[in-house]
C-alpha cells in the first residue's frame, strides 16, 4: 500500500510533515451520487455529502474538480442542480474526446486548476481510473463501499491505492497529508 505522505522538513534536528496537498480531483458518479440513481438526476445523498464534506471546510484546499462521464448538454443539468458551487472545475469526458483513464482527463483537470501531480489526491471508486491517476504522478484513494471488493482490490490486484469505505474516510485521508 502506497504512503499518501508527500514530504518531509527538518526543524530544529526533527523531522516534520510537509503537506502539499492543495486540490482533489473526485469522480462525481459512484462516489458522490450514492446510491446511484441510474440516470442523470443526483440522490438526494449527493447533496447531504458534499454539504457535509469536511473538504469544502479545509482551507488550504481551495479547488477541487469533478470528473464526469457524460456529454456536454449535462453542463446545463449541473447547473440547475446547482453542482458548480460545490466545484471550481467539472470536467466531462465527451468534450475532450476521451474517457478515464486516459492522462488528458486528469492533466485537463490539474491545468484548470493550475495545480501539479504533487498538489492534488484523486479520489474514484474504479481501481483502473485510479491506476491512471498514480501513472502521472497523482496520489489516489479507491472508495467502495463493498467489503468484498475492498479485499479483492487490496489483495487480488495488489492495489497501491489507499482503499476506504466511505467520503468520511477519505476526508480524514487528506486532512492528515
Amino acid at each position: 500500500m502506497e504512503n499518501i505522505t508527500l514530504g518531509r522538513r527538518e526543524i530544529n534536528g526533527a523531522k516534520k510533515k510537509v503537506n502539499k496537498i492543495k486540490g482533489i480531483l473526485i469522480d462525481s458518479g459512484r462516489v458522490l451520487n450514492y446510491p446511484a440513481t441510474g440516470d442523470w438526476s443526483f440522490s438526494p445523498n449527493f447533496f447531504n455529502i458534499v454539504n457535509k464534506s469536511k473538504f469544502y471546510n479545509i482551507p488550504r484546499i481551495k479547488r477541487k474538480a469533478a470528473y464526469k462521464k457524460a456529454w456536454p448538454s449535462l453542463r446545463e443539468v449541473f447547473k440547475k442542480a446547482e453542482v458548480y458551487k460545490y466545484f471550481d472545475s467539472l470536467i466531462i469526458s465527451s468534450e475532450l474526446g476521451v474517457t478515464k483513464p486516459s492522462p488528458q482527463m486528469y492533466k485537463a483537470a490539474l491545468k484548470e486548476l493550475d495545480l501539479n501531480e504533487e498538489e492534488v489526491v484523486y479520489i474514484d471508486d474504479n481501481f483502473i481510473n485510479c491506476n491512471g491517476a498514480l501513472q502521472l504522478g497523482i496520489k489516489s484513494i479507491i472508495l467502495n463501499r463493498d467489503l468484498k471488493m475492498r479485499i479483492f482490490i487490496k489483495i487480488a490486484l495488489k492495489s497501491k491505492h489507499k482503499i476506504i469505505k466511505n467520503l468520511h474516510e477519505a476526508e480524514k485521508l487528506v486532512m492528515n497529508l
